[in-house]
């Protein structure tokens, strides 16, 4: 080819070529900003902070009366359910989920009966709380960092 052929050829103009490459960047942008926001889980939160603050200041008092299980709520903070579980020898399991509401200053009204805990087994008990998600929902969260361990009871 000729340099007189290469003159008459036209391509894209400058203007045109840089506005394509801000598009092309802007999409690529967006679409890793939206992949990398998929996962990050919906913010839960109770009295307008989120729900994990809460967490410390649960105060829950557990003690067995024979094979019942009693619970005292001394905290400033609604407990919507607890989980229990049953530590032995061989390893942890999970005996039952609990909806308990259980405001600040109350005790639960029905003994929950643990017929399968003696000593030297434990019980684990990790409260759940109820929390409103950004929107508008409500969504349990497990407050891991609260975790109760009681002593089961010598059998009589």
């Amino acid at each position: 080819m000729s340099i007189m052929e290469m003159k008459n050829k036209k391509g894209i103009s400058p203007i045109i070529a840089t506005v394509l490459l801000i598009v092309i960047a802007i999409a690529l942008f967006l679409i890793i900003f939206l992949w990398v926001r998929s996962f990050q889980g919906e913010r839960i939160e109770k009295f307008g902070v989120p729900i994990e603050n809460a967490c410390p200041n649960i105060q829950l008092e557990i003690n067995f009366i024979g094979t019942q299980l009693q619970i005292e709520n001394n905290g400033n903070v609604h407990v919507h359910k607890i989980q229990i579980f049953e530590i032995t020898n061989t390893g942890t399991t999970k005996l039952q989920d609990v909806t308990i509401d259980l405001r600040s200053g109350e005790t639960y009204p029905n003994p929950i009966s643990i017929t399968t805990c003696w000593a030297p087994d434990r019980i684990k008990i990790i409260p759940i709380l109820l929390g409103i998600t950004e929107g508008g929902a409500q969504e349990e969260y497990i407050c891991e960092n609260k975790v109760i361990v009681v002593s089961c009871p010598s059998p009589s």
